[in-house]
C-alpha cells in the first residue's frame, strides 16, 4: 500500500458543494464539480446564498479575456476549514482562440517506431534483433546482463499507442523519496540532458510535442538523472489528460536512458469558444474552497489521495503558478479536451506539483480535480 501511495499524485475533492456563482450543483466520481446559473448551493443539505456572485462574468471572446488577464495576483481565500493561498504567475498563450477537442489513441505505426528505434539506438539500430515474446527490439547480450529494449506495445492492441525503450543496468529511483525538490543541478548539467531530448524530439518528428519541465533525481540512492517531460500541445498550448499522453526521458550522464511514450491525437468539436474570465475563476474556486480536501507527506513535499491515516491534510496550500491550458474533463465514459484555467500547487511554497490537477473549466465553470 505504501508504493500505491507513493505512486499517487493526485487531488480529491469531497462530494460536499459549496457556494459560488455558477454554483456547484453535484460532485461526480470523475472528479467534476457541476456548475449552474444559480446563485445558491447546497451545503450538507444546508441552503447557502453565494456571496460572490457579483464577480462572475458571463464568458466572453478569447482576446477580450486574454487582454484583461493580469501576469500576477496575491490573493487569500479564506474558509472555516483552511486558507486558499494564491502568489502566482499568470501565463496565458497568445493563440488568439481556444477550442474544445475529443481525443482518440494515435497507434504507433511502423514508420514512427523505426523512427523511435533510429533516434534511441543511434549508430547501433542495425544490431537491434526483434524478440517476438516481448514483443520488442533488443540491443546486447540478454545472458550477461547488459542489454537494451524497446517495448513494441504495437503488437496488443489494449495499449497499441505506448513505447517504452530503455536499459537494464542503471538503478533509476522513481519514487517522490528520491526526488530533489529544489531541482538542483546534477553532476552533469541539465541544458545539455534537455538538448538531447529536443534532438530525439526533431529527429522522430513529433514536433508537436513541447518541452514541459525537468525534475532531478537522486536523493536517496541509485544513479542520479534527470526526468524530462514533453507534452503534446494545440497551437503552443499544452495539453493535460488523466491518462499518461507525454513522452518522458529518463537522462543519465550517459544520455537518454529511458523514454516513454503515448501518443494521442485531438479531434476539434468547438470552434472558437467564449472563455470565463481569471477573476471569475478565482471566485468559482474560492466559493468551492471548502470541498478541496488535500492530503500530503509528513515531509510536505508530495500531494495525495485521502485513503491512509498517517497523512496531514493541508489547512493552508500555496499556488504558485496560473496557466489557461488544455485539461481533459471527464464524465462518464466520455472525456472531452477544455480550456480551463489550471491552479499549479506547491506544498511546501517552493516546489510546484505539477503531478496535481486544480482547474476551472473556463467554459462551463465547472471545478475539475
Amino acid at each position: 500500500m505504501d508504493l500505491i501511495k507513493k505512486a499517487l499524485c493526485v487531488l480529491i475533492c469531497a462530494g460536499v458543494l459549496t457556494a459560488c456563482h455558477p454554483a456547484p450543483k453535484q460532485t461526480d466520481k470523475n472528479g467534476i464539480i457541476k456548475a449552474e446559473n444559480s446563485g445558491e448551493a447546497v451545503i450538507q443539505g444546508e441552503l447557502v446564498t453565494s456571496t460572490t456572485e457579483k464577480n462572475i462574468t458571463d464568458p466572453a471572446k478569447t482576446n477580450s479575456v486574454l487582454s484583461a488577464t493580469p501576469k500576477a495576483i496575491k490573493a487569500e481565500y479564506k474558509s472555516d476549514k483552511r486558507t486558499l493561498n494564491i502568489n502566482a504567475e499568470v501565463v496565458v498563450s497568445e493563440t488568439g482562440t481556444f477550442n474544445t477537442y475529443t481525443m482518440e489513441k494515435q497507434p504507433v505505426t511502423k514508420d514512427l517506431l523505426k523512427k523511435i528505434s533510429d533516434a534511441y539506438f543511434g549508430e547501433k539500430a542495425a544490431d537491434i534483433v526483434y524478440d517476438e515474446k516481448m514483443p520488442g527490439y533488443i540491443l546486447g547480450d540478454v545472458s550477461s546482463n547488459n542489454y537494451y529494449t524497446l517495448s513494441d506495445f504495437t503488437q496488443t492492441s489494449r495499449i497499441d499507442n505506448l513505447i517504452e525503450a530503455t536499459g537494464v543496468q542503471k538503478d533509476l529511483n522513481p519514487w517522490d523519496q528520491n526526488l530533489y525538490l529544489d531541482g538542483r543541478e546534477l553532476a552533469f548539467p541539465s541544458e545539455a540532458s534537455i538538448k538531447d531530448c529536443e534532438d530525439f524530439i526533431s529527429r522522430t518528428g513529433l514536433t508537436d510535442y513541447q518541452y514541459y519541465g525537468i525534475r532531478s533525481y537522486g536523493l536517496s540512492g541509485g544513479d542520479p538523472y534527470y526526468l524530462v517531460t514533453y507534452k503534446k500541445a494545440i497551437n503552443d498550448v499544452p495539453v493535460t489528460t488523466r491518462v499518461f499522453s507525454s513522452i518522458n526521458f529518463q537522462v543519465t550522464e550517459e544520455g537518454i536512458y529511458t523514454v516513454k511514450a503515448a501518443f494521442y491525437n485531438y479531434i476539434l468539436q468547438k470552434n472558437d469558444v467564449s472563455l470565463l474570465s481569471l477573476e471569475s475563476a478565482n471566485r468559482i474556486l474560492e466559493g468551492n474552497v471548502d470541498a478541496i480536501l488535500i492530503y500530503c507527506s509528513e515531509a510536505k513535499n508530495n500531494l495525495y489521495l485521502n485513503f491512509k491515516d498517517d497523512l496531514n491534510q493541508i489547512g493552508t496550500f500555496n499556488i504558485k503558478k496560473i496557466a489557461l491550458e488544455y485539461i481533459e474533463k471527464t464524465t462518464g465514459n466520455s472525456s472531452e479536451i477544455v480550456p480551463a484555467w489550471r491552479y499549479y500547487l506547491s506544498p511546501d511554497n517552493q516546489y510546484i506539483d505539477k503531478n496535481i490537477i486544480l482547474a476551472v473549466d473556463a467554459v462551463s465553470g465547472d471545478v475539475i480535480y
